[in-house]
């Protein structure tokens, strides 16, 4: 016995010996990075092996007989027959743990005791890895489970250090904060969901008209220079995920450098931090001068990686970059292992390598507690030999992502990008995001519709166009033209390098996408309805097509959403309002309450909100107005529907309430630096103020603010004046408007116009055969004569702009008075119209400056271009300096507002006189019973008046009106010097404007009676003459 016993320890290093050999084969044959090896018995398929005696790293992929065929992941040169293999017994797998996004573990928390339970996907602790990702947690791997026998203590410890021990089934198990899975195993999950929220990638193109969710895939095909890999690197550094996993997968090296030049410089705001996006990001690199075999496992190690944050409850993007390289190494594998090559040389398999690739992403409930959900969506770059999208690999991934975001060669090349192909991208989760878009952005779906249905006809039209050209086309189609352009070059194309540009969030994709949607729809309806033609409108909306360019260069403060909703009321405008009456049923109006006030009315519509906020942010001072049932008052309210979209695009860039805010702090310590902190450069309108009301506390007046009730003030003065102006102190329905052209309102800006209300100025138009009543120009009255306790409320659809002071108004009109600007400039009269805010250092408060009470007799460009040539020069010449500042003091009436309303301003010197009707170019039949008031007043040139004139006359208007069979309606007409005035009472500030159709001459003819008219008939010699005469 203790001989045998002696021969078997002898015997059992040879057996030790025999069992480490077992595990060696050695190598058959080398052809470039295939390998095989023979006496492999026992190996198995994808089995991590190490070849030769550097022990470079291969994986089993073919087994015959004792023989293994082996890619090798390195370099091959050097490698002789009869080298060593060794088989490790375990599959190419990837270390999984912290330490992914940063180089740095500081400690780990402990949520579970000994004695729990616990099985695969539990989470038992949390890392520490960077300010990004604070809380990388640590998950028990998903095929393991058992008691916990223990757990450590909170501390710092290394990734491979043991932190849990469990038990099961007699059999104890350590665990470190790492582990490995196979990279070719999907990781188990509870449960496959429907992804539903979208992957926002702040492309504008992608975002709006073929939308990926979270969870999804998506390949992205396009030849060489089309822009893949900028997009792809795109999505990385502003997509809303929370982890991205990068791949160049036989990427050029440049290419990867640049990644990890340009990630760690970009940062993304955390709450009021910026943070590197390179903490939220893992590189997995495989350039193309590296092994060939070795860009397939690039792919599964990221996707592997992908799945281990997904069970964390991430959010995670994988860009692959390229797929088609990845293809390349299946096929030139494959030739090398004599398989059978299918289309262009491709494996037969590559179909299903790419689906059991792809099919990884989705959305899934984690496996474990606590119950968490994760996605992982693939966002694959293919790159189509030439851009040939026939090609094998992109047929293939064609026939398994739902996105497909086709990129144009012939659009790369004209520098438009991103470059992705309208006509040929599509998504297939359209309608599972329609639930989200009506929830954020309603009417979002019908618009994208809209957008792919105006590119689709611009492409139709193009063929067209080519042969017959474009004024063959009707004017709908030129109008679909325009609009598919504007599209193309303001809201498809889009600069990833510029800051403005290079990230677009949803909000602002879907607010220019509505406004050029707006724009076709209004422009078709003024050419249906209207008999215009497009060139016509396009003419008169030029300055709103110039906006509409302009608005993707609005920047965007991330997390801001008072910026979102400033922008959006900025942006958002109703542009069919300069084509034609509204709808009615946009703009409602309260019904009938003879038992509730104003104030009443309005606050208990819930139509009215905003409006609402506007009143209730004042306080008493304005609902005692509202309210007063002892007086009679008329209200123009603006309904929601109206003041959401902002002011009005004829108005924009034009003027804003600046003077009148200025003007209606004349007399108060109010400094205007305190007005520019709060409102900027310019005063917001009425529109945006009300719509961002009830933002106003947490923007301006912070808690912490000492000023916050100062600031109130200021703010409220500006809200109270603009409510004022909406309110006229006597009751007026519509017939009661007719009979004069200006009506004073509560509004009161001291010592301007001479000590009266502002006024407001009503127009009425005969039009489809119905009367429209319009207030200053602009706001039209779509619902009127509510009538309620203590008055009237008219709707109008577009808040009412207090006026400027005259020559601020004739400025803002260059386009017909830049000449008589001009010429008030060039003789020093603009102070006689400009009234001003001027701060007093001395008494520390703002007072008026400037002339407070006058009457101008504007003259428009064209009267000055239709002067003698030599009359015209001589005026603007140095010589007629005097000549020309006189004519302009003639048309100037100092102290005196002459509306021709005739109850206004009765102190002035009157004379009434008959005077015979004149017959009215409209149709309409005159009434009898016509007045007249005429006034002398002196002007600002000394000894000499103009005689000024007012004629009021009744007409009717035949076959309207149920009652009475007509409709009666007053015409005034104002004269001056004899001479019809074109525009009579062009409210100001402070006075009136007439606009006359020719130049006023204070020169006196020989008989001293007639003043002599500059016209163009005149005998130049006779009219040099007469003006030699007066300036002597």
């Amino acid at each position: 016995m203790a001989g045998a016993l002696q021969n078997a320890k002898r015997d059992l290093p040879k057996i030790r010996d025999e069992e480490r050999e077992s595990r060696f084969g050695q190598v058959y044959g080398v052809s470039g990075p295939v390998v095989i090896a023979e006496n492999m018995i026992g190996a198995a398929m994808y089995e991590l092996v190490r070849v030769g005696h550097d022990e470079l790293v291969g994986e089993v992929i073919r087994i015959e007989a004792d023989k293994a065929t082996i890619q090798v992941y390195e370099e091959t040169s050097g490698v002789t027959v009869g080298d060593p293999v060794l088989r490790t017994g375990k599959p190419l797998s990837v270390e999984l743990g912290p330490g992914l996004m940063g180089n740095i573990v500081d400690g780990i928390q402990r949520p579970l005791r000994v004695g729990d339970h616990i099985s695969g996907g539990d989470i038992f602790g949390g890392v520490y890895e960077n300010s990004l990702v604070d809380n990388h947690k640590i998950i028990l791997s998903p095929r393991a489970l058992g008691t916990i026998t223990h757990i450590a203590a909170p501390g710092s410890y290394a990734v491979d250090d043991i932190v849990l021990e469990t038990e099961f089934d007699g059999k104890t198990s350590k665990h470190t904060m790492m582990q490995l899975w196979p990279v070719r195993a999907p990781r188990p999950v509870a449960e496959k969901l429907t992804a539903d929220y979208p992957l926002l990638t702040g492309q504008r193109i992608l975002d709006a008209l073929f939308p990926c969710v979270q969870g999804g895939t998506t390949a992205i095909p396009g030849a060489f220079g089309c822009g893949k890999t900028v997009i792809s690197q795109a999505l990385s550094k502003f997509s809303n995920s929370d982890i991205i996993v990068y791949v160049g997968c036989g990427e050029r090296g440049n290419e990867m450098a640049e990644v990890l030049m340009e990630f760690p410089e970009l940062t993304m705001e955390i709450g009021d931090r910026q943070e590197p996006i390179m903490k939220r990001t893992t590189l997995v690199a495989n350039t193309s001068n590296m092994p060939v075999a070795a860009r397939e496992a690039s792919i599964y190690t990221g996707i592997t990686l992908s799945e281990y944050f997904r069970d964390q409850g991430s959010n995670v993007a994988m860009m692959a970059d390229s797929t088609s390289r990845w293809a390349e190494a299946l096929r030139e594998i494959s030739g090398r292992l004599a398989e059978m090559p299918a289309d262009s040389g491709y494996p037969a398999y590559l179909g299903t390598k790419l689906a059991s690739f792809y099919e990884r992403a989705g959305k899934v409930v984690c496996l474990g507690n606590p119950h968490r959900q994760g996605t992982v969506s693939i966002v694959g770059a293919v790159s189509p030999p030439g851009g040939d999208f026939s090609d094998p690999v992109t047929s293939a991934t064609l026939g398994i992502v739902q996105v497909f975001w086709g990129l144009d060669k012939k659009l790369a090349q004209r520098k438009h990008f991103p470059s992705v192909n309208w006509s040929l991208s599509y998504s297939k989760y359209t309608k599972v995001l329609e639930q989200y878009y009506e929830s954020t952005e309603p009417g979002f779906v019908e618009l994208r519709m809209k957008t792919k249905e105006i590119l689709q006809k611009e492409e139709d039209l193009a063929e067209i166009v080519q042969l017959v050209g474009k004024s063959a086309l009707g004017e709908n189609e030129k109008i679909t033209l325009e609009v598919a352009r504007m599209l193309k070059d303001d809201f498809l194309q889009q600069n990833g390098m510029s800051e403005y540009d290079r990230y677009c969030p949803f909000y602002k994709t879907s607010s220019m996408l509505r406004n050029f949607v707006g724009y076709h729809d209004a422009a078709i309806k003024a050419v249906t309805q209207n008999d215009l033609t497009f060139a016509k409108v396009k003419d008169s909306t030029s300055d709103i097509m110039f906006k509409l360019s302009q608005m993707k260069f609005e920047l965007f403060v991330a997390g801001a959403s008072a910026a979102a909703l400033s922008f959006q009321a900025q942006v958002q405008r109703p542009f069919d309002i300069i084509w034609g009456d509204r709808p009615g049923k946009q703009f409602p109006a309260p019904e009938d309450s003879p038992d509730k006030t104003v104030y009443d009315t309005i606050v208990n519509d819930g139509r009215f909100s905003y409006l609402t906020r506007a009143i209730k942010f004042v306080g008493d001072e304005i609902i005692d107005v509202l309210s007063d049932v002892e007086s009679r008052i008329t209200f123009f309210a603006v309904p929601d529907t109206a003041l959401r979209h902002g002011r009005r695009p004829e108005l924009q860039g034009e003027r804003d309430y600046g003077h009148m805010l200025e003007l209606a702090l004349a007399g108060t310590d109010i400094h205007p630096s305190e007005v520019a902190a709060i409102f900027g450069n310019s005063v917001p309108d009425f529109a945006t103020v009300v719509l961002a009301i009830d933002q106003v506390d947490d923007k301006f007046l912070d808690e912490d603010d000492p000023d916050k009730e100062r600031r109130r003030k200021i703010i409220r003065i500006f809200v109270y004046a603009l409510l004022q102006y909406h309110v006229l102190p006597f009751e007026h329905d519509l017939f009661s408007l007719l009979p004069n052209t200006t009506y004073p309102t509560h509004l009161h800006i001291p010592h301007a116009l001479g000590g009266h209300a502002q006024r407001i100025r009503v127009a009425h138009r005969f039009e489809r055969k119905s009367f429209q009543t319009f207030v200053n120009h602009v706001s039209k009255v779509v619902a009127g004569d509510v009538r309620v306790k203590n008055g009237i409320i008219h709707c109008i659809d577009h808040p009412l702009i207090p006026p400027a002071p005259i020559f601020q108004e004739l400025f803002f009109l260059q386009h017909h008075f830049s000449t008589f600007t001009s010429a008030l400039q060039r003789t020093g009269l603009t102070d006689n119209l400009d009234l001003r805010y001027v701060w007093d250092k001395s008494e520390k408060k703002g007072h008026l400056e400037g002339t407070t009470a006058v009457t101008v007799f504007a003259v428009p460009n064209k009267v000055f271009d239709h002067l003698p040539e030599r009359v015209r020069h001589f005026l603007f010449s140095p010589f007629g300096t005097r000549a020309l500042r006189k004519l302009l003091e003639y048309h100037i009436v100092p102290g005196v507002v002459t509306h021709s309303d005739f109850f206004f301003n009765q102190t002035a010197e009157t004379e009434y006189f008959p005077t015979p009707s004149k017959r009215c170019t409209c149709g309409a039949d005159h009434d009898d019973e016509d007045s007249d008031f005429k006034k002398k007043k002196d002007t600002r040139l000394p000894n000499h008046t103009v005689y000024w004139q007012a004629e009021k006359e009744k007409v009717t208007y035949p076959g309207h009106g149920k009652k009475h069979g007509g409709f009666d309606h007053y015409k005034t007409a104002v004269h001056v010097n004899g001479d019809e005035v074109k525009i009579p009472d062009g409210i100001a500030l402070n006075g009136v404007i007439h606009v006359v159709h020719k130049i006023l001459s204070p020169c006196p003819s020989h008989d001293g009676n007639i003043i002599c008219d500059l016209v163009e008939d005149d005998d130049e010699d006779q009219v040099a003459q007469k003006w030699k005469q007066w300036l002597s």
